[in-house]
Formats: C-alpha cells, structure tokens, sequence
C-alpha cells in the first residue's frame, strides 16, 4: 500500500487495486454494534463498506475498538443470524477516516507500523494496537522529549526512526513493547535539528537534511552512525543564508551511474542545489526557460525510483516525468549547462595567460538523430577583468550524433 497525507486529510492506495477481507461477525437486529472474531489488522480501514448476512445495504464502519472486539456500523443490523462471515471491501484508493488519526507533515514504515508526527508538539504516533493496519489508537503516542525542543521531522533508516527537532535529535527502536512499540536508544541524541521539515532524506546507509541547532543554521548536514557532519561548503552555505526564506526547502536522493546524490530545493528562493555525495562536489541543478532565457529551480519536485524508472513530479505541470541520462531534453526545454572555471594565471608573477587556443573534452557524437539535441552546441565566453564582465558568446559544435572525433575548440 502507499500511504501519503496533503495536510488536510490521509490517504491510502492500494498497488493491487481493490482487495477484500472476511472475518466472522455477529448482527443484531436494531443494532449496530457488530461483534467480530478473527483477525482485522490487515486491510480494514474504518469508512470501508461491509456486507453479509443481517447487515444492512451499503452499511459502512465507523469505528472499530478492537480491544474488546467490537466493530461500530453506519446502520443498524437488519436481522440477528447469529455468526456469519462478513466481508470488508476495501476500495483501491481512499481517505483513512479513522477518528484517531492526525494528518502528519512526514510518515514512516518500520515493521508493519506506520509512525506519523504530530506537527507543532513533540508527539508522535503509531497506528494501532497491532502492525499492519490503518488504524490509530490516539494512546498510542510517544515524545522526543530528551529536550524541549519541538519535532519537526523523522525519517526511517536501518529498521531505526531518527526523529529530528528543531535543535535536538533522538534515535528509537522497535523494542517489541506492548503499549508502545517503540523506545528511544539510551545516548543517541545528536544536538542537530532541522528548520526545513521536508529536507529529511534516506541517502544510501545515511540521511541527509538542512540542518539547525544551538549554534546556527543554514548548514548542510550526513547522518553518521549516531552522530552527524557537515557537507556543505562554505559558498553553499553563504548563498543559503542570503534566501528570504528556508523552511519551506525539500530534498531526496537517487543513485545514477554509481554517484549517489542529493538535491535540496529552496521553492521561494527558485533555486535547488545538488550535491554528489559519492565525491563531495557541489553545484546548482536549475531547468532553464527558454521563453524568459532564465534558469529556475530545477522542475522535479518529489522522486520515486519505481519498477526500474526514476520517476519525478513536475511542479509546473503537473505531470510525472522519468529522469534519465538517455534524454536530451527538460521536459521538453533544452538542457543548459553552466561550467565556470577557477582563474587562470601565473602565481609565480601575477600575470595573465594569454592562450592561442582552446579545447574543452566532451563525449562527442552522441546527439539525437532529430529534433531537440541533433547538434549539441558549446558556447564559450570569459573574462578579463576578474569575473566582473564577460565577453561575447563563441558557439562551437559538440558533435552531431555520430561524429565520434568531433574537437570543440576555439581558436
């Protein structure tokens, strides 16, 4: 199942489509409260329709208290058949209307519980009172209150939950306990929070996220073991700290070729920043707007790597997008790449260089046979002043597709 909340409202769907369980109930005529025995922790979510025996036409569930066995019916039973098998059809996609469960900011899946924050407190919850079900007892509840900072994010890892404030954060274990799953490990408390909710991201066999505590903020953090470090650079963290506004930033991450990789966008600010963990290097991953000749923040605003396609979501359309080294196109756009080399000149005197001519290594010859990407073009220009200035465009050739020993260079 894939379970997702908008702020409002919860929502499951179902992968397979619409399913169904039975269990044996007991109708009583004028009644609605139903009886059950069996087993109800797997596809039973309260607002599902139930049929069978004595129960009335399009009779739904309202609530279920399953520690006594008891289902609660949007109508009365219409005869009393003793026990019957009562089928629960549950629809392929629907809203969990449980009266226990809050709407979270982030959602987690550790051994069939799903754990979900309570936003604006230092609670989190679980469904309940067993794995593997929609259901939330409001009891079954716990704090990250190893300090008395709020929290503000969490993120499954390791079959662990890294529950991370605003300035602290906590560590917990499914220790298997029978009012509350969960217990937090004794000493992992790294002091490293989060202004930005939705920049917690898995990477690999760490999380990273913008991270904030009692010394600062606006820093780039990794998850290490139990403890954390900093990833970011210094120019990073300088452009971050000029954004008018931060807490509404989002990262994921995805593998590609090996190089693994997180991006973290700024939506007020029009600007995402990529970092390849697999190197350390740094750069801006921006989608360029060929109607304006201006560059945004990069258009893919949520990643799943599902069934073999790297699949994002696209902010401005709407639309599902999969993302691959094999396309040669933004969603249509032209791809714009941006390269700026460090200063070229002597140290030894502090003069310039004075070059006759140019090359610059690409992967010739490996544009598209039509349309968007037929002829890959380099565009060259530089400065002489600094970096204050910058001169006029020099285009060249990359290599149409098949012209393996194509050179682009200026002269």
């Amino acid at each position: 199942n894939v379970v997702l909340a908008d702020g409002l409202n919860g929502y499951y769907y179902r992968i397979a489509g619409a399913g169904s369980t039975t269990f044996t109930g007991t109708p009583t005529s004028g009644s609605a409260t139903l009886p059950y025995s069996g087993s109800l922790n797997t596809a039973l979510v309260v607002g599902s329709v139930i049929s069978g025996t004595g129960i009335a036409v399009g009779a739904t569930i309202v609530s279920v208290n399953v520690s006594v066995g008891t289902i609660t019916m949007s109508a009365v039973a219409t005869s009393s058949p003793g026990a019957v098998t009562i089928t629960v059809t549950l629809a392929a996609f629907g809203v969990i209307s449980d009266p226990g469960f809050e709407p979270p900011d982030r959602w987690a899946f550790i051994d069939g519980w799903l754990i979900a924050n309570r936003s604006g407190s230092q609670a989190f919850c679980t469904s309940s009172p067993v794995p593997y079900t929609l259901l939330f007892d409001p009891l079954f509840f716990a704090l990250k209150d190893s300090s008395s900072d709020n929290l503000m994010s969490l993120q499954e890892i390791n079959r662990e939950l890294w529950l991370v404030g605003e300035r602290v954060s906590e560590i917990w274990f499914n220790a298997g306990g029978a009012n509350f799953a969960f217990q937090r490990i004794p000493g992992a408390a790294p002091p490293i929070g989060t202004a930005a909710t939705q920049t917690l991201a898995q990477a690999g066999d760490s999380l990273c996220w913008l991270g904030k505590n009692v010394q600062g903020e606006n820093v780039v953090v990794q998850s290490q073991q139990y403890a954390w470090k900093r990833i970011s650079t210094h120019a990073v963290e300088d452009a971050i700290s000029g954004y008018p506004l931060v807490d509404d930033a989002f990262g994921y991450a995805y593998e590609d070729q090996g190089h693994l990789f997180y991006l973290l966008t700024f939506p007020t600010a029009d600007v995402t920043w990529c970092v390849d963990l697999t190197t350390g290097m740094w750069h801006q991953r921006l989608s360029y707007d060929p109607n304006t000749a201006q560059f945004h923040r990069h258009r893919s605003n949520c990643f799943m790597n599902l069934q073999n396609l790297r699949l994002v979501g696209d902010y401005q359309s709407g639309e599902i997008h999969q993302m691959s080294r094999q396309f040669f196109t933004d969603a249509g756009a032209p791809l714009v790449a941006i390269r700026r080399c460090p200063h070229i000149w002597s140290k030894e005197d502090r003069e310039r260089v004075f070059l006759s001519s140019l090359q610059i290594e690409f992967a010739p010859g490996v544009g598209l046979q039509v349309g968007q990407g037929v002829n890959p073009q380099a565009m060259l220009r530089w400065s002489s002043d600094g970096g204050a200035t910058f001169g006029t465009e020099h285009w060249a050739s990359i290599g149409r597709a098949g012209r393996f020993k194509n050179r682009a260079i200026w002269r």
